[in-house]
């Protein structure tokens, strides 16, 4: 199977903006501009979030359209405790206060749903740098271990809702963004509502030449949101079609990173290495609110096929998957609120190797199927005392997970077809907070949560399945505080204590070869803060920093005794500030970025180095007839800073070479936009239900 993307070049791509601009409209868009700017968490307007002991880090649409580029990597680097590395546009790793850090490729061990679709598969492998982030209304964060509501998670949880269809009127928008690399990308919205239904369909492109060789990006979306509102109830359809082929360059050494950071790995560039899929998500959710009271069922599926060309091998996927999500909630009893719900999914995940002969597929080497599955159920309650001075909390969780492996090759005599259960682990949660003043409140949270091995984790470097093989379970500790000093600052400051046990670990025994073991347990120790000014003539400023001390308490791999060193593949620290300035129709953001150094071998051996990167955008808004065009240029990495924009952890080296930890971060470079947009609803609002939560 070979996969492309055919893009529409630059006289296309100008062609749509203007057709955009000829299309009919109702009346004058009112102005959408940024205005009183807010990036990141901290509003003490938001008196619900202040109280929350469990409320999650929210990243506004704000944040997206600063802070993104053409993914949602760099956006979701503003939250503090978040790290994303990014390799490539398709090569990217999320972890949470150093939860996840050690994975070689992917993003594990963290949950993410699309509204109520899972964006996590069957082994827990997290997918969702390739959403457009113009589908985005705003992301949540959830931070630890977790279990009830957000399921059962060692990481964390992120939940990215996407912008509600009008439920009056129409709107659309089209965009055009060119930038160095010979990127490119076009994206285009549509929404209506009418009579308590509506509907939004957009669809985007982005191409990309890529800064090193072997790096061509490629990729192609459709998305269709429909909405429903009859009476009390609720009916919303998501689909969301994928097309995306990238070219791989790989990681380098420390002579390329140093001499030729543009570059691709010799055996990548050799046979053009790449991987190409095909991949649908769709979701139907049926909500009904009565007084108060709320009832929610959604269902859920995802179909995914994969080509990745590889110097040693040829890899095929076909991946489907189901399953449903409810919940109900009553507040009607108040002071005391209570909460049910759960999730299962069952998944059918074949994958094939074949010999690769100059990038075309040849024998057949391996042919397998998983069968995987898992159902989750929480009970939640809150008690909120009357003088609204206190809010209790207490959850727990209950989560199995089964898969079934089937050896479906039959070039040998082996057979390594296996069956492993896990029985139910229960995971509680407590919570408490108080109100201080006005605008002060502290807190404190409990809560437990676990990560099931996969097949890949539980598999010994001989292919059999190890019966003996455990589940990670963590315990996050947290003391909190949120508010506001006098009327110019507000905050949010978070001490917390995690402890992660039966820690597993890939140790790699090949060429793509990893075998899974418990090896031990961490201790994740750190301090979050996050800060916002009130704007003054226009200026503001917010900050996050974030300091940590991650480190191996009883870890060993084979005869290595890492206890006591730092983890793998996490900064000591890092700090995000930005500088933002907003005046009629105009607008700039200069944004500081900062990375500390972090280990990239267990035994603490090599270091990474720190590195600071700067950042800057100008915007307007221009009237266009009876529309209104918004015009930005931006430069990233002003400096021209060299940095390792992903590591590597525990890079090997075969045949003499040297051991290859380092995906180049970008040098210098700019973008430049332009985005139309026409219509309007008769009162601008959205067909949204009442508020889900406690």
């Amino acid at each position: 199977m070979h996969l492309s993307v055919s893009l529409v070049r630059l006289p296309c791509l100008l062609m749509l903006i203007a057709g955009c601009a000829a299309w009919p409209l109702r009346a004058q868009e009112p102005s959408d501009s940024l205005g009183a700017i807010t990036l990141l968490r901290v509003d003490v307007t938001d008196s619900s979030r202040l109280q929350r002991a469990d409320a999650p880090v929210r990243l506004s649409r704000a944040t997206l359209e600063l802070g993104a580029t053409w993914t949602l990597a760099s956006a979701l680097n503003a939250a503090p405790g978040v790290y994303m590395q990014q390799g490539a546009l398709n090569t990217n790793r999320l972890s949470i206060r150093g939860v996840g850090s050690r994975i070689p490729y992917a993003t594990g061990k963290v949950r993410a749903w699309l509204d109520e679709i899972p964006l996590t598969d069957g082994a827990g492998v997290t997918t969702f740098e390739d959403i457009d982030p113009q589908w985005i209304d705003h992301i949540e964060i959830s931070r630890g271990p977790q279990s009830a509501a957000l399921g059962p998670t060692l990481g964390g949880a992120l939940r990215l809702r996407t912008a509600a269809p009008l439920a009056r009127g129409s709107r659309q928008t089209a965009s055009l963004r060119l930038g160095s690399f010979g990127t490119a990308a076009l994206g285009f919205l549509s929404t209506r509502g009418r009579g308590g239904r509506s509907t939004l369909w957009g669809g985007s492109l982005l191409h990309s030449d890529g800064y090193r060789d072997n790096s061509t990006y490629d990729r192609a979306q459709l998305l269709w949101l429909g909405r429903r509102l009859d009476a009390r109830i609720e009916h919303s359809t998501l689909v969301l079609g994928t097309l995306m082929k990238a070219h791989i360059p790989s990681s380098l050494n420390a002579e390329d990173f140093a001499e030729r950071p543009w570059a691709a790995a010799p055996n990548w560039a050799a046979v053009e290495g790449y991987e190409a899929h095909r991949k649908l998500l769709w979701g139907h959710t049926f909500r009904r609110v009565k007084n108060d009271r709320m009832a929610m069922l959604a269902l859920f599926g995802q179909i995914r096929n994969t080509w990745e060309v590889r110097p040693f091998n040829i890899l095929s996927e076909n991946v489907w998957n189901g399953g449903l999500r409810f919940r109900v909630e009553d507040s009607r009893a108040r002071p005391l609120t209570w909460r049910i719900g759960g999730e299962t999914m069952v998944e059918d995940y074949g994958w094939q190797t074949f010999a690769q002969l100059d990038g075309q597929p040849g024998a057949l080497r391996s042919h397998n199927r998983e069968l995987r599955a898992y159902a989750q159920l929480f009970a939640e309650a809150e008690w909120i005392s009357t003088s609204g001075r206190w809010r209790l909390g207490a959850g727990l969780g209950g989560a199995a997970a089964r898969f079934a492996y089937r050896d479906l090759f039959f070039g040998d005599s082996l057979d390594h077809s296996a069956t492993k259960a896990f029985a139910p682990v229960w995971s509680p949660r407590l919570h408490a907070s108080r109100r201080l003043g006005p605008h002060w409140w502290v807190y404190g949270l409990a809560s437990h949560g676990i990560n099931w091995p996969g097949v890949e984790d539980s598999r010994r470097a001989d292919g059999t399945i190890n019966p003996a093989i455990r589940p990670e379970q963590g315990w996050n500790f947290e003391l909190g505080a949120r508010g506001a000093i006098g009327r110019g600052v507000s905050f949010e400051l978070v001490l917390y204590q995690m402890d992660i046990r039966d820690l597993l670990v890939a140790r790699r025994v090949g060429p793509d070869i990893y075998e899974g073991i418990n090896a031990g347990r961490t201790r994740h120790r750190g301090l979050e803060l996050d800060l916002r000014t009130a704007a003054w003539k226009g200026l503001s400023l917010e900050g996050s920093l974030q300091l940590s001390d991650y480190r191996f308490m009883d870890f060993a791999d084979g005869a290595a005794d890492y206890s006591g060193n730092r983890l793998t593949g996490w900064p000591e620290h890092t700090a995000r500030l930005w500088l933002l300035w907003s005046r009629g129709p105009w607008m700039a953001a200069l944004r500081y970025e900062r990375t500390g150094r972090m280990p990239m071998r267990d035994d603490n051996s090599v270091w990474s180095a720190p590195y600071a990167l700067w950042h800057l955008r100008l915007q307007r808004h221009l009237p266009f007839g009876k529309r209104r065009l918004l015009v930005f240029a931006e430069g990233r990495n002003l400096t021209n800073a060299r940095y390792a924009s992903m590591i590597l952890v525990n890079a090997t080296s075969f045949g003499g070479s040297l051991p290859r930890y380092y995906y180049p971060g970008l040098p210098r470079h700019f973008n430049l936009g332009v985005r139309l947009q026409g219509g309007i609803s008769r009162k601008g609002e959205a067909h949204e239900m009442p508020a889900e939560g406690l």
